[in-house]
């Protein structure tokens, strides 16, 4: 579960994070600072059975 994590927000960061500017959001670039993610752990599903999730906030770190 942490090594998933880990891959996923490093795939995002080096491949899919970008600021777009510019007119219809035409252009694009990495943002400089990278990001910042908080984590929420969860050991339930609403229902009250177990399942092992998180959720990631994230932010481009200014």
């Amino acid at each position: 579960h942490e090594y998933a994590i880990e891959r996923l927000l490093e795939w995002i960061e080096d491949e899919v994070a970008v600021i777009r500017y510019g007119k219809d959001g035409i252009y694009q670039v990495r943002p400089p600072g990278g990001l910042v993610a908080t984590r929420f752990r969860h050991y339930e599903a609403r229902s009250g059975r177990l399942l092992l999730h998180d959720h990631l906030l994230l932010s481009v770190k200014g």
